[in-house]
């Protein structure tokens, strides 16, 4: 039996699904990209330019995003520190996408949390030893306030300044139709990515698609504000990776075809 491609909606840009698209390969899937919401990255402000000329006097460097490694790039270079590695702090980064990109940049990872998400960091990180340990949290305008409360609960003195902007991707009511009417599956990455979408089939009269198809959520957080939307989850991955979560859209739709027969 020749089944057909199931159409897999990812709301993010299609240049960072290459490696998705090798989990999920033709003629089996399609991998589709609707990118949902934009980033803009806050470069050469005076706030944002002492606290990296500072980084040295933090304790603790908490990274939770890909974008935020961008941003700690550019104000290293444009603050002349070669060296990343030689800053002396504990660095803790949610996720081996993060964790790579740091590296990248010749900071290192000291701790990878099991969980990827607020909790897991909170969690893992113990009492201080001292009134003053201080972290340095850069972080997007969407991002929880749970990692700066739970950090702050336990005594740490949490620096969180806003280093990227989401704002919403608007599309045209063509794209919107052409682009959810022969999607099956829907990969949502974020609670913002999810909101932009809202906010698109809102716009164009588009709801009922999303009632239709399957949904996988990467993570927790994402999974609760699809349900506070009134959607139910179909797919959550073990882990909160984009790799994982194609690993488990592809084992859905595997396990489905073998029960159909």
């Amino acid at each position: 039996m020749v089944y057909p491609s199931v159409q897999v909606l990812y709301t993010r840009s299609s240049a960072s699904l290459n490696s998705v698209r090798s989990v999920l390969p033709p003629p089996h899937f399609h991998v589709k990209a609707l990118p949902t919401i934009s980033i803009e990255h806050i470069l050469y402000r005076s706030d944002l330019e002492d606290i990296f000329r500072n980084i040295a006097k933090y304790d603790v460097l908490v990274v939770t995003s890909v974008e935020t490694v961008k941003v700690i790039a550019h104000y290293l270079y444009t603050q002349s520190i070669k060296s990343a590695a030689t800053l002396g702090m504990t660095v803790v980064a949610v996720g081996t996408t993060t964790a790579d990109a740091l590296k990248s940049i010749d900071i290192g990872v000291d701790v990878v949390p099991d969980t990827f998400n607020a909790s897991g960091i909170v969690q893992l990180m113990g009492l201080p030893d001292s009134d003053k340990l201080q972290v340095l949290f850069p972080r997007g305008n969407k991002a929880s306030n749970k990692i700066i409360e739970g950090l702050s609960n336990k005594g740490y003195k949490v620096t969180s300044p806003v280093v990227y902007k989401n704002t919403f991707a608007h599309h045209s009511e063509n794209t919107i139709h052409k682009v959810l009417e022969s999607t099956d599956c829907i990969a949502l990455t974020s609670p913002s990515s999810l909101h932009g979408l809202l906010k698109n089939l809102e716009r164009h009269n588009a709801m009922h698609y999303l009632s239709e198809m399957t949904i996988a959520a990467i993570g927790d957080v994402t999974k609760a504000a699809c349900m506070k939307a009134g959607f139910q989850v179909d797919i959550l991955p073990k882990k909160y990776t984009a790799m994982d979560m194609a690993l488990a859209i592809r084992g859905f739709f595997t396990d489905r075809r073998i029960e159909g027969g």
